[in-house]
């Protein structure tokens, strides 16, 4: 059941104009609506949209949520202070179970600075948990346009404050549009916009549905419990009430994500056949491209770029800030300057022999100059020193994939299907011997298919990818997180918006990956 209903009018004057003019700008629009409520009054319990002309404007919010019942109550180009004005007659009597708000951007075009659209933001969240205590709070970022490119930075600071701040509320959400409207120049898609350059067309509003519907399904989830307590639809839930938020890369899609608490992915970036990745102290994301390896602010733009004619799995960014890469097909294992510049190289195969597609997956650089390398082909993982030379094989029948270098001196392997039931995750100490193993058939109700990355936590945990790939789409969890005793404490599953998750990076607590401190 959908019940909606819109005002529909001309777009009115901007919000620069309107400022001192205060809330009784928008008197006869929320009188229309109260009129309208009059006669055909709106069912308890939706879901309300609120906010400024993109609410007012989404015309077919009806059809592109028809598993929901949801109130459109935009009046454009609002301020987020209105929505707080005018609460108690637009938002209290329909006892929504779900509040979505769009607004903010009118603001900043006001001249409001960051600080005050927060403030105005926290005073709405105020009023509404006085009256409605159970709702849940929903913000969509304020979005990118080509016409307000020049208040970027100030949209920015807002978002980031507001983010902030529904993270850390209880039964909120922040819905991040601002990545997903921006292309791979880090400039607002105009395939979106109108002919104003300020508000979506049917292609931006897809996409915000697409963004928001995850976020709307949990609310409904969490608002209608199954016979045994759990979410009453398939959004990811995790095992024990743990939730983790992280980065990830999806080899066959060619994508790099990262994903909210909640398992609603927030971030994503196309990259071609990615099988590693790093989110860094800035909060950019190092990750291989397939022939290349790429360094992507939170906004999108490119910081650093190598290419390659060789295959390349491997990347990280070494303390001194150069990048380690390891190329498959050539066998190198090099270390590049900021600029692209190769300042070190390192011939596993002599040049002009070609390794192949199973050469090398993972390799890491190791504090002590050595390099660890996943020789999948060879099914062997060597540590290298820095001339070359073999100073340790480890056997890992099935094709290493992934490898880690513990503080303790161990070695952590995630390993491939080559051999039957051969795929696990498995540990050793410093003199080869296995220590601990995570074999193919060791959980219950749980099939590892193919493990790829893997993170060992700080609290001694194992979180594993579990790679789909090889005809096994959708038949088994794609993350899976461990305790040391082999309790299952955690897993993930999004068949629908991912296939095959390949490495993976949790990201819970500040650590430097640069420092050793991550360990994935």
């Amino acid at each position: 059941m959908v019940w909606t209903t819109f005002l529909v009018g001309p777009d009115l004057a901007p919000a620069r104009a309107q400022t001192n003019l205060g809330p009784a700008r928008w008197e006869r629009e929320i009188s229309a609506f109260e009129a309208l409520d009059k006669t055909n009054p709106p069912p308890k319990g939706a879901i309300l949209f609120i906010g400024s002309s993109s609410i007012r404007l989404w015309k077919t919010l009806a059809q592109d949520f028809p598993e929901h019942r949801v109130l459109n109550r935009g009046f454009g180009g609002s301020e987020i202070a209105d929505s707080v004005h005018f609460a108690g007659r637009i938002v209290f009597p329909y006892a929504p179970r779900m509040i979505v708000m769009y607004a903010g951007g009118n603001d900043i075009s006001a001249g409001k600075s960051p600080e005050q659209v927060f403030a105005d933001f926290r005073a709405f969240v105020s009023k509404v948990r006085a009256r409605l205590p159970a709702a849940r709070i929903a913000y969509i970022s304020i979005a990118p346009n080509p016409a307000r490119w020049t208040q970027v930075n100030r949209v920015r600071a807002a978002n980031r404050f507001i983010e902030d701040f529904c993270l850390a509320g209880e039964n909120m959400a922040f819905i991040n549009v601002f990545p997903h409207m921006l292309g791979e120049d880090g400039q607002p898609r105009p395939e979106i916009f109108t002919g104003d350059r300020l508000h979506m067309n049917a292609r931006g509003y897809t996409l915000w549905t697409q963004i928001a519907r995850p976020f709307l399904a949990a609310s409904a989830a969490a608002a209608v419990p199954t016979a045994d307590g759990g979410p009453a639809s398939g959004i990811p839930s995790p095992a024990s009430g743990l939730r983790h938020r992280f980065a990830c890369t999806d080899y066959s899609q060619g994508r790099v994500f990262i994903v909210a608490s909640n398992g609603v992915v927030e971030w994503e970036y196309r990259a071609p056949s990615c099988n590693d990745l790093w989110v860094l102290p800035s909060g950019n994301l190092l990750f291989n491209t397939g022939h290349g390896v790429k360094e992507v602010t939170p906004e999108k733009q490119v910081v650093f770029s190598y290419e390659s004619k060789s295959e390349i799995y491997a990347c990280q960014r070494l303390a001194d800030g150069n990048t380690f890469v390891g190329e498959c097909s050539s066998g190198r294992l090099l270390e590049l300057a900021a600029t692209g510049r190769v300042v070190k190289e390192l011939r596993l195969l002599p040049e002009g022999q070609d390794g192949g597609h199973l050469y090398m997956r993972n390799a890491r650089r190791l504090s002590n100059g050595h390099y660890l390398v996943a020789h999948y082909g060879e099914q062997v993982v060597r540590e290298y020193d820095p001339q070359g030379k073999a100073v340790m094989n480890i056997p890992a029948p099935g094709g290493p994939h992934s490898v880690v270098r513990l503080p303790n001196g161990h070695t952590l392997i995630a390993v491939g299907d080559m051999v039957k039931e051969g795929q696990k995750v498995f540990e050793v100490d410093a003199s080869g011997q296995t220590v601990w193993a995570m074999e193919a058939e060791e959980l219950p109700g749980i099939n590892l298919k193919f493990m790829a990355g893997l993170q060992r936590l700080p609290n001694g945990n194992t979180v594993m990818s579990n790679w789909l790939g090889h005809g096994q789409l959708g038949k088994a969890p794609h993350l899976v997180e461990v305790t040391p005793d082999k309790r299952v404490v955690w897993t993930y599953a999004d068949h629908q918006t991912m296939k095959t998750i390949s490495s993976v990076q949790i990201l819970d607590e500040v650590a430097d990956a640069t420092a050793g401190q991550v360990w994935h």
